[in-house]
């Protein structure tokens, strides 16, 4: 268990030493602007989960949190810190653009919000389209899927049409379909731009923010 900023006790993976701090970090400095934008705060997805932080701040906003966490450690971790709060879903997959299995390619010691992922038919990590999910309302979706995150939005191209939500994403160079460094690659905002007919709104520390255009 960790003391996070917040004053709150999460529960973390053995010998992670580095999540909390570092999600509390960019909650603090991105949240309220990004929760702002929301015209209705009915229901959110976001992703990854990873120790449930984000899920919980966001549940004393919106109606109803929908959470992915693909990472068996991190996703027990999850249940353990959400225990009680009755809006919170959680599904254990990973967010993609098809049906498929990952498996773990690379991940940073102390850290379990660094963890990326592959495509791999033999692996045991499962990934599936937000498009296959139903919804009553998405106001926002916000993704921090350790470079997956074309992959996710193009899973979501449905939804995201339906419902116009407010899109939030990392851009930190790990996206492999826009190599960039810490910066972040301009062709992705263009292409989420493009795609989805969104207009760039904002980038905070690492984060891309889209709205409706």
């Amino acid at each position: 268990m960790v003391e996070g900023v917040f004053n709150v006790i999460w529960v973390t993976p053995v010998g992670d030493t580095k999540t909390v701090s570092a999600i509390e970090l960019e909650w603090k400095n991105k949240a309220k602007t990004i929760i702002d934008l929301c015209k209705n705060k009915d229901v959110v997805v976001q992703a990854g989960g990873n120790l449930g932080i984000f899920p919980t701040y966001l549940s004393k906003s919106f109606e109803k949190v929908i959470t992915f966490e693909p990472i068996h450690k991190n996703y027990i971790c999850l249940l353990e810190n959400i225990s009680g709060i009755h809006n919170i879903s959680v599904y254990n997959y990973g967010l993609g653009d098809k049906y498929a299995n990952t498996k773990i390619f690379k991940e940073v010691p102390q850290n379990c919000g660094a963890i990326r992922l592959e495509y791999d038919e033999d692996g045991n990590i499962p990934i599936i389209p937000l498009d296959e999910l139903t919804f009553d309302a998405v106001d926002l979706i916000w993704l921090d899927v350790e470079g997956f995150e074309v992959k996710a939005l193009k899973g979501a191209k449905k939804t995201i049409k339906k419902y116009e939500p407010i899109l939030v994403a990392e851009n930190n160079g790990l996206i492999a379909e826009f190599p960039a460094g810490l910066n972040g690659s301009e062709d992705f905002q263009h292409w989420v731009e493009k795609t989805f007919n969104y207009k760039f709104h904002a980038r905070i520390m690492r984060d891309d923010i889209y709205v409706p255009a």
